[in-house]
């Protein structure tokens, strides 16, 4: 399994979430009686795994096309929204609420998206960022 752990990337997903309650029982890890991990539904669908004290993630009230409005107040977003406007175009094409942001981490699976009730979720890319 690739672990895609990589020093000074950022992978970001958008979405659209009913509610930030939603998303975080999507991204929750939960344990067996014997204490081990059952991955989360998130790593389920994207087959993946990652540290939990390296992720972001947020569900604003409307959705919105502007990446700033979108990945304005994540941790580093200073240091990577202009690559990520570069490379995606400002404003997007389809309008989001919801985001999730894995540090140093640089997904290159296959799975770009994945629909559930209430929740859909696009992978956008990996881009460097600065401490």
């Amino acid at each position: 399994m690739n672990s895609y752990i990589e020093n000074g990337y950022v992978s970001i997903w958008l979405g659209i979430c009913n509610s930030y309650c939603e998303l975080d029982e999507y991204l929750a890890v939960n344990y067996d009686e014997d204490g081990e991990a059952i991955k989360s539904r998130f790593e389920e669908d994207f087959i993946l795994h990652f540290d939990e004290d390296f992720r972001e993630a947020d569900v604003a009230d409307e959705a919105s096309g502007d990446l700033e409005v979108l990945l304005e107040g994540f941790s580093a977003y200073d240091t990577f929204i202009n690559e990520v406007k570069t490379s995606l175009g400002n404003p997007l094409t389809q309008q989001y609420n919801s985001a999730i942001l894995l540090y140093n981490f640089k997904y290159d699976g296959d799975i770009i998206d994945v629909q559930h009730e209430g929740l859909s979720l696009n992978f956008i890319g990996s881009f460097k960022f600065n401490y």
